[in-house]
């Protein structure tokens, strides 16, 4: 499994992670735990976390094949900068060393 992340930097990262669940919830599977929502697509997943007290949301990316890694980072980082333009919301993935092929 090949992993993610970004930390995008907000206050708002409750309001950013109930946008994204809620708009591509509707095409894909969402599973809400007690502090964390993850995505579940036709080729991978996301995970959002959002940090108490501060807001800042943590993406966790994660996919069998490099494609379909970089299509889940497309879709999220797309629609999360797309949604938060007004706050400049920058989203910028980092690879896992813990991330493996096998």
């Amino acid at each position: 499994m090949l992993i993610s992340h970004a930390h995008v930097e907000t206050a708002a990262g409750a309001r950013y992670r109930k946008q994204l669940a809620s708009h591509l919830g509707r095409k894909n599977e969402i599973r809400e735990y007690d502090d964390r929502w993850d995505l579940v697509f036709p080729y991978g997943r996301c995970s959002m976390q959002v940090q108490s007290g501060t807001g800042l949301l943590t993406l966790v990316a994660s996919a069998a094949t490099s494609e379909d890694l970089e299509h889940v980072q497309r879709v999220m980082g797309n629609h999360l900068e797309r949604f938060g333009r007004h706050d400049d919301l920058s989203v910028t993935w980092r690879g896992d060393p813990m991330s493996n092929s096998g």
